[in-house]
């Protein structure tokens, strides 16, 4: 089962032409998001970019410094920035209880596709798509 607090770390986000997802997590009391490398092919590590999250029906810019590792192979950018995207809700990081053949859930916006938040109980965030595995 997907909880609301796993859902509403799922946000939709794009730079130029290119469109993606990614989900916050919390570390130390601050607030990254974390992404497909491959979205950001040009991204440098330690540089500083403005992408954009999908919020109330529009785009909003976000100013991040990225990091990325330094081994291409690695699928994962990070970003860092000021303050907090949604609702911070409690969640517990770790591989304790996961067996294997037990149900996975993969969040996102598949080709941009999304529902929205109509009813404003997502915090204005659309909905991502759920697939289970």
């Amino acid at each position: 089962m997907i909880t609301n607090n796993i859902i509403q770390r799922t946000i939709f986000i794009n730079r130029d032409d290119d469109i993606g997802s990614a989900f916050t997590i919390e570390k130390g009391g601050k607030q990254y998001l974390i992404s497909a490398r491959h979205i950001f092919e040009t991204v440098d590590d330690n540089e500083e970019i403005e992408i954009n999250v999908f919020h109330n029906n529009s785009w909003k810019p976000l100013n991040c410094r990225a990091t990325v590792h330094p081994n291409e192979d690695i699928d994962i950018i990070i970003f860092s920035y000021e303050g907090t995207l949604g609702v911070v809700r409690p969640i517990i990081y770790t591989t304790d209880g996961i067996d294997l053949g037990q149900d996975t859930y993969f969040l996102g916006f598949p080709y941009g596709k999304y529902s929205p938040d109509d009813n404003k109980i997502n915090s204005s965030f659309p909905f991502p798509f759920v697939k289970k595995g």
